[in-house]
Protein backbone atom coordinates (compact mmCIF):
# COMPACT_ATOMS: atom_id res chain seq x y z
CA UNK A 1 0.00 0.00 0.00
CA UNK A 2 1.66 2.92 -1.45
CA UNK A 3 1.06 6.36 -2.79
CA UNK A 4 1.10 7.35 -6.45
CA UNK A 5 4.58 6.98 -7.89
CA UNK A 6 5.59 8.73 -11.07
CA UNK A 7 9.26 7.99 -11.51
CA UNK A 8 11.57 5.13 -10.60
CA UNK A 9 13.71 7.42 -8.45
CA UNK A 10 10.64 8.63 -6.59
CA UNK A 11 9.60 5.04 -5.98
CA UNK A 12 12.98 4.15 -4.50
CA UNK A 13 12.89 7.23 -2.28
CA UNK A 14 9.35 6.40 -1.14
CA UNK A 15 10.33 2.82 -0.26
CA UNK A 16 13.33 4.09 1.69
CA UNK A 17 11.13 6.56 3.57
CA UNK A 18 8.69 3.80 4.55
CA UNK A 19 11.52 1.62 5.86
CA UNK A 20 12.89 4.65 7.74
CA UNK A 21 9.48 5.31 9.35
CA UNK A 22 9.33 1.72 10.62
CA UNK A 23 12.84 1.95 12.10
CA UNK A 24 12.20 5.38 13.63
CA UNK A 25 9.14 4.16 15.54
CA UNK A 26 11.08 1.28 17.08
CA UNK A 27 14.08 3.50 17.92
CA UNK A 28 11.83 6.18 19.46
CA UNK A 29 10.10 3.53 21.55
CA UNK A 30 13.39 2.13 22.87
CA UNK A 31 14.80 5.57 23.71
CA UNK A 32 11.51 6.63 25.32
CA UNK A 33 11.65 3.64 27.66
CA UNK A 34 15.34 4.26 28.50
CA UNK A 35 15.05 8.02 29.11
CA UNK A 36 11.79 7.65 31.04
CA UNK A 37 13.40 5.04 33.27
CA UNK A 38 16.23 7.47 34.06
CA UNK A 39 13.80 10.22 35.10
CA UNK A 40 11.77 7.66 37.05
CA UNK A 41 14.84 6.82 39.14
CA UNK A 42 15.82 10.47 39.67
CA UNK A 43 12.53 12.05 40.76
CA UNK A 44 9.82 10.18 42.60
CA UNK A 45 7.19 12.96 42.51
CA UNK A 46 6.64 12.65 38.72
CA UNK A 47 6.82 8.88 38.62
CA UNK A 48 3.12 8.46 37.71
CA UNK A 49 3.56 10.52 34.54
CA UNK A 50 6.76 8.68 33.71
CA UNK A 51 5.03 5.28 33.99
CA UNK A 52 2.65 6.38 31.23
CA UNK A 53 5.65 7.30 29.07
CA UNK A 54 7.27 3.91 29.69
CA UNK A 55 4.05 2.18 28.61
CA UNK A 56 3.89 4.46 25.58
CA UNK A 57 7.47 3.60 24.65
CA UNK A 58 6.76 -0.13 24.88
CA UNK A 59 3.68 0.34 22.71
CA UNK A 60 5.77 2.23 20.14
CA UNK A 61 8.16 -0.72 19.88
CA UNK A 62 5.27 -3.17 19.43
CA UNK A 63 3.60 -0.89 16.87
CA UNK A 64 6.85 -0.56 14.92
CA UNK A 65 7.35 -4.34 14.85
CA UNK A 66 3.76 -4.86 13.61
CA UNK A 67 4.33 -2.20 10.94
CA UNK A 68 7.47 -4.01 9.74
CA UNK A 69 5.57 -7.32 9.55
CA UNK A 70 2.69 -5.65 7.71
CA UNK A 71 5.09 -4.26 5.13
CA UNK A 72 6.54 -7.71 4.49
CA UNK A 73 3.29 -9.70 4.41
CA UNK A 74 0.41 -7.25 3.99
CA UNK A 75 -3.17 -8.35 4.54
CA UNK A 76 -6.38 -6.55 5.34
CA UNK A 77 -6.28 -7.82 8.95
CA UNK A 78 -2.70 -6.62 9.50
CA UNK A 79 -3.37 -3.26 7.88
CA UNK A 80 -6.42 -2.71 10.12
CA UNK A 81 -4.40 -3.78 13.18
CA UNK A 82 -1.63 -1.35 12.21
CA UNK A 83 -4.11 1.51 11.79
CA UNK A 84 -5.65 0.87 15.23
CA UNK A 85 -2.23 0.61 16.92
CA UNK A 86 -1.00 3.78 15.23
CA UNK A 87 -4.08 5.73 16.33
CA UNK A 88 -3.71 4.43 19.91
CA UNK A 89 -0.04 5.40 19.85
CA UNK A 90 -0.92 8.89 18.61
CA UNK A 91 -3.46 9.23 21.45
CA UNK A 92 -0.87 8.13 24.04
CA UNK A 93 1.64 10.56 22.51
CA UNK A 94 -0.79 13.47 22.92
CA UNK A 95 -1.50 12.50 26.54
CA UNK A 96 2.22 12.11 27.26
CA UNK A 97 2.95 15.47 25.64
CA UNK A 98 0.41 17.16 27.91
CA UNK A 99 1.78 15.51 31.03
CA UNK A 100 5.39 16.37 30.25
CA UNK A 101 4.63 19.95 29.20
CA UNK A 102 3.42 20.68 32.74
CA UNK A 103 6.89 19.94 34.12
CA UNK A 104 8.81 22.18 31.69
CA UNK A 105 10.93 23.88 32.94
CA UNK A 106 11.56 21.42 35.76
CA UNK A 107 12.33 22.86 39.20
CA UNK A 108 13.76 20.71 41.99
CA UNK A 109 12.56 20.96 45.61
CA UNK A 110 15.94 20.28 47.19
CA UNK A 111 19.61 20.85 46.52
CA UNK A 112 19.92 17.31 45.12
CA UNK A 113 17.08 17.87 42.67
CA UNK A 114 18.35 21.32 41.67
CA UNK A 115 21.66 19.72 40.81
CA UNK A 116 19.88 17.52 38.24
CA UNK A 117 17.52 20.17 36.84
CA UNK A 118 19.51 20.64 33.64
CA UNK A 119 19.68 16.88 33.01
CA UNK A 120 15.97 16.34 33.67
CA UNK A 121 14.93 19.32 31.54
CA UNK A 122 17.05 18.01 28.68
CA UNK A 123 15.50 14.56 28.96
CA UNK A 124 11.94 15.93 29.18
CA UNK A 125 12.45 18.15 26.11
CA UNK A 126 13.87 15.17 24.23
CA UNK A 127 10.91 13.02 25.26
CA UNK A 128 8.47 15.70 24.10
CA UNK A 129 10.27 15.83 20.74
CA UNK A 130 10.03 12.05 20.48
CA UNK A 131 6.30 12.17 21.29
CA UNK A 132 5.59 14.79 18.64
CA UNK A 133 7.55 12.88 16.00
CA UNK A 134 5.91 9.56 16.92
CA UNK A 135 2.46 11.20 16.80
CA UNK A 136 3.11 12.58 13.30
CA UNK A 137 4.39 9.20 12.08
CA UNK A 138 1.40 7.40 13.62
CA UNK A 139 -1.14 9.70 11.97
CA UNK A 140 0.68 9.54 8.61
CA UNK A 141 0.84 5.73 8.66
CA UNK A 142 -2.86 5.55 9.64
CA UNK A 143 -3.86 7.77 6.71
CA UNK A 144 -1.61 5.71 4.45
CA UNK A 145 -3.32 2.49 5.60
CA UNK A 146 -6.82 3.89 5.11
CA UNK A 147 -5.87 5.03 1.61
CA UNK A 148 -4.44 1.60 0.77
CA UNK A 149 -7.63 -0.13 1.93
CA UNK A 150 -9.82 2.26 -0.05
CA UNK A 151 -8.03 1.66 -3.36
CA UNK A 152 -7.41 -2.04 -2.94
CA UNK A 153 -9.44 -4.04 -5.45
CA UNK A 154 -8.82 -7.34 -3.70
CA UNK A 155 -11.23 -7.94 -0.81
CA UNK A 156 -10.19 -10.02 2.18
CA UNK A 157 -11.01 -13.67 1.61
CA UNK A 158 -11.59 -13.18 -2.13
CA UNK A 159 -9.50 -13.06 -5.26
CA UNK A 160 -6.07 -14.55 -5.92
CA UNK A 161 -3.55 -15.42 -3.27
CA UNK A 162 -0.31 -13.46 -2.96
CA UNK A 163 1.76 -16.40 -4.16
CA UNK A 164 1.35 -16.78 -7.89
CA UNK A 165 -0.80 -13.81 -8.93
CA UNK A 166 -0.78 -12.25 -12.37
CA UNK A 167 -2.33 -9.08 -13.74
CA UNK A 168 -4.26 -8.96 -17.00
CA UNK A 169 -5.34 -5.90 -18.95
CA UNK A 170 -7.85 -5.04 -21.64
CA UNK A 171 -6.92 -2.64 -24.42
CA UNK A 172 -9.22 0.35 -24.88
CA UNK A 173 -11.30 0.12 -28.08
CA UNK A 174 -10.59 -3.62 -28.22
CA UNK A 175 -12.33 -6.75 -27.03
CA UNK A 176 -9.29 -8.95 -26.43
CA UNK A 177 -7.73 -9.20 -22.98
CA UNK A 178 -3.94 -9.12 -23.13
CA UNK A 179 -0.89 -8.48 -20.97
CA UNK A 180 0.83 -5.12 -20.75
CA UNK A 181 3.40 -4.59 -23.47
CA UNK A 182 4.48 -2.71 -26.57
CA UNK A 183 7.48 -2.27 -28.83
CA UNK A 184 11.22 -2.30 -28.20
CA UNK A 185 13.12 0.92 -28.87
CA UNK A 186 16.42 0.97 -30.74
CA UNK A 187 19.30 -0.28 -28.53
CA UNK A 188 16.82 -1.01 -25.71
CA UNK A 189 17.07 -4.25 -23.74
CA UNK A 190 14.02 -6.51 -23.51
CA UNK A 191 13.72 -6.12 -19.74
CA UNK A 192 14.01 -2.33 -19.94
CA UNK A 193 11.37 -2.27 -22.68
CA UNK A 194 9.04 -4.45 -20.63
CA UNK A 195 9.41 -2.32 -17.50
CA UNK A 196 8.90 0.86 -19.54
CA UNK A 197 5.72 -0.46 -21.16
CA UNK A 198 4.50 -1.73 -17.79
CA UNK A 199 4.93 1.75 -16.34
CA UNK A 200 3.32 3.50 -19.33
CA UNK A 201 0.25 1.26 -19.41
CA UNK A 202 -0.37 0.37 -15.76
CA UNK A 203 1.55 2.99 -13.78
CA UNK A 204 3.52 0.26 -11.97
CA UNK A 205 7.15 1.28 -11.51
CA UNK A 206 9.49 -1.63 -10.85
CA UNK A 207 13.24 -1.28 -10.67
CA UNK A 208 15.43 -4.03 -12.21
CA UNK A 209 17.21 -4.28 -8.85
CA UNK A 210 13.94 -5.08 -7.04
CA UNK A 211 12.73 -7.92 -9.27
CA UNK A 212 13.87 -11.14 -10.86
CA UNK A 213 13.03 -11.79 -14.48
CA UNK A 214 13.18 -14.61 -16.98
CA UNK A 215 12.05 -15.25 -20.52
CA UNK A 216 8.81 -17.23 -20.71
CA UNK A 217 8.63 -17.72 -24.46
CA UNK A 218 8.12 -16.25 -27.92
CA UNK A 219 4.79 -16.05 -29.75
CA UNK A 220 4.31 -15.43 -33.46
CA UNK A 221 1.26 -13.21 -33.44
CA UNK A 222 -1.04 -12.84 -36.42
CA UNK A 223 -4.30 -10.92 -36.56
CA UNK A 224 -6.90 -12.00 -37.47
CA UNK A 225 -5.90 -15.37 -35.98
CA UNK A 226 -7.79 -17.39 -38.63
CA UNK A 227 -7.92 -17.08 -42.42
CA UNK A 228 -11.67 -17.68 -42.31
CA UNK A 229 -12.00 -14.29 -40.61
CA UNK A 230 -9.78 -12.50 -43.12
CA UNK A 231 -6.25 -12.02 -44.40
CA UNK A 232 -3.55 -11.11 -41.85
CA UNK A 233 -3.35 -7.39 -41.07
CA UNK A 234 -0.70 -7.51 -38.35
CA UNK A 235 2.18 -9.94 -37.92
CA UNK A 236 4.89 -9.68 -35.28
CA UNK A 237 6.80 -11.66 -32.67
CA UNK A 238 5.79 -11.20 -29.03
CA UNK A 239 8.30 -11.83 -26.25
CA UNK A 240 6.71 -12.82 -22.94
CA UNK A 241 8.75 -12.20 -19.80
CA UNK A 242 8.03 -13.26 -16.22
CA UNK A 243 8.71 -10.70 -13.48
CA UNK A 244 8.84 -11.74 -9.83
CA UNK A 245 8.47 -8.96 -7.27
CA UNK A 246 8.81 -9.04 -3.49
CA UNK A 247 5.68 -6.87 -3.33
CA UNK A 248 2.32 -8.57 -2.95
CA UNK A 249 -0.54 -8.02 -5.40
CA UNK A 250 -2.20 -5.87 -2.73
CA UNK A 251 0.77 -3.49 -2.69
CA UNK A 252 0.98 -3.45 -6.47
CA UNK A 253 -2.76 -2.85 -6.77
CA UNK A 254 -2.41 0.26 -4.61
CA UNK A 255 0.18 1.58 -7.11
CA UNK A 256 -1.95 0.75 -10.13
CA UNK A 257 -2.57 3.80 -12.33
CA UNK A 258 -3.61 2.49 -15.78
CA UNK A 259 -3.36 4.83 -18.75
CA UNK A 260 -7.00 5.44 -19.82
CA UNK A 261 -5.83 5.99 -23.40
CA UNK A 262 -4.55 2.41 -23.61
CA UNK A 263 -6.26 0.38 -20.87
CA UNK A 264 -9.98 0.03 -20.17
CA UNK A 265 -9.84 -2.68 -17.47
CA UNK A 266 -7.45 -4.91 -15.55
CA UNK A 267 -7.73 -7.86 -13.19
CA UNK A 268 -5.57 -10.03 -10.94
CA UNK A 269 -5.79 -13.76 -11.67
CA UNK A 270 -4.47 -16.76 -9.79
CA UNK A 271 -3.46 -20.23 -10.95
CA UNK A 272 -6.90 -21.82 -10.41
CA UNK A 273 -8.58 -19.26 -12.67
CA UNK A 274 -5.80 -19.39 -15.26
CA UNK A 275 -6.18 -23.17 -15.57
CA UNK A 276 -9.79 -22.70 -16.61
CA UNK A 277 -8.93 -19.88 -19.04
CA UNK A 278 -6.20 -21.81 -20.88
CA UNK A 279 -8.44 -24.89 -21.10
CA UNK A 280 -10.55 -22.95 -23.62
CA UNK A 281 -8.26 -23.67 -26.59
CA UNK A 282 -8.99 -21.58 -29.66
CA UNK A 283 -10.16 -23.71 -32.59
CA UNK A 284 -11.70 -26.44 -30.42
CA UNK A 285 -15.41 -26.84 -29.79
CA UNK A 286 -15.53 -28.84 -26.55
CA UNK A 287 -17.27 -27.12 -23.64
CA UNK A 288 -15.25 -25.56 -20.83
CA UNK A 289 -16.05 -26.86 -17.36
CA UNK A 290 -15.81 -24.23 -14.62
CA UNK A 291 -15.01 -25.93 -11.26
CA UNK A 292 -17.68 -25.63 -8.59
CA UNK A 293 -15.22 -24.08 -6.13
CA UNK A 294 -14.45 -21.26 -8.56
CA UNK A 295 -16.65 -18.13 -8.36
CA UNK A 296 -18.95 -17.50 -11.31
CA UNK A 297 -17.89 -13.85 -11.36
CA UNK A 298 -14.67 -12.02 -10.51
CA UNK A 299 -13.93 -8.43 -9.50
CA UNK A 300 -12.39 -6.36 -12.31
CA UNK A 301 -10.90 -2.87 -12.05
CA UNK A 302 -12.49 -0.75 -14.79
CA UNK A 303 -10.72 2.37 -16.05
CA UNK A 304 -12.85 5.34 -17.10
CA UNK A 305 -11.76 7.70 -19.92
CA UNK A 306 -10.79 10.16 -17.16
CA UNK A 307 -8.56 7.55 -15.48
CA UNK A 308 -10.86 6.86 -12.51
CA UNK A 309 -10.90 3.27 -11.20
CA UNK A 310 -14.06 1.40 -10.24
CA UNK A 311 -14.90 -2.19 -9.40
CA UNK A 312 -17.23 -4.20 -11.66
CA UNK A 313 -18.16 -7.87 -11.81
CA UNK A 314 -17.18 -9.96 -14.83
CA UNK A 315 -18.49 -13.48 -15.51
CA UNK A 316 -15.70 -16.05 -15.58
CA UNK A 317 -17.30 -17.47 -18.72
CA UNK A 318 -16.21 -14.33 -20.63
CA UNK A 319 -12.57 -15.23 -19.97
CA UNK A 320 -13.26 -18.68 -21.41
CA UNK A 321 -14.55 -17.42 -24.77
CA UNK A 322 -12.74 -18.70 -27.86
CA UNK A 323 -11.77 -16.90 -31.05
CA UNK A 324 -14.72 -17.24 -33.49
CA UNK A 325 -14.25 -19.09 -36.79
CA UNK A 326 -15.89 -16.28 -38.73
CA UNK A 327 -17.49 -12.90 -38.23
CA UNK A 328 -16.46 -10.20 -35.80
CA UNK A 329 -14.26 -10.93 -32.82
CA UNK A 330 -15.77 -11.30 -29.35
CA UNK A 331 -14.63 -10.35 -25.87
CA UNK A 332 -12.04 -12.94 -24.89
CA UNK A 333 -8.50 -13.57 -23.70
CA UNK A 334 -6.18 -13.31 -26.69
CA UNK A 335 -4.59 -16.49 -28.03
CA UNK A 336 -1.08 -15.20 -27.32
CA UNK A 337 -1.99 -14.33 -23.74
CA UNK A 338 -3.35 -17.86 -23.23
CA UNK A 339 -0.03 -19.19 -24.51
CA UNK A 340 1.88 -17.04 -21.99
CA UNK A 341 -0.45 -18.00 -19.14
CA UNK A 342 0.04 -21.69 -19.94
CA UNK A 343 3.81 -21.22 -19.77
CA UNK A 344 3.35 -19.40 -16.45
CA UNK A 345 1.40 -22.37 -15.08
CA UNK A 346 4.19 -24.72 -16.10
CA UNK A 347 6.65 -22.50 -14.23
CA UNK A 348 4.52 -22.88 -11.09
CA UNK A 349 4.27 -26.69 -11.28
CA UNK A 350 7.78 -27.46 -9.93
CA UNK A 351 7.15 -25.15 -6.96
CA UNK A 352 3.80 -26.82 -6.29
CA UNK A 353 5.42 -30.27 -6.31
CA UNK A 354 8.13 -29.10 -3.90
CA UNK A 355 5.46 -27.65 -1.63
Amino acid sequence: MTSTLRRAAERSDSAAERQCAKAIEIVIGVFTVILSSIVYKLHYHIQREIIILIVNGAQLVITGVVLVHTGRKPSKCLVLTTIVLQLLTAAFDIVGFGLMARHIPFRGESYYYRDTEFLVNGILVTLIGFLVLACVIGLAVSLFGVYALSVSAIKYGEGPKDSGSSVEGKRRSAVRKIRAGGHVELDEKLLDAGLRELKEETGLILSPDEISSQLLGLWESVYPPMLSIGLPKRHHVVTYMLLKSSLSHLQLQACLRPDPAEVSACVWVDASLVKVVVSAVDGENDSVQIPADLPQTISVTEVSPQGELSEVSLPVSVLCNRAPDHGEDIERVSTGTKFALELWLKMLEPHAEMG
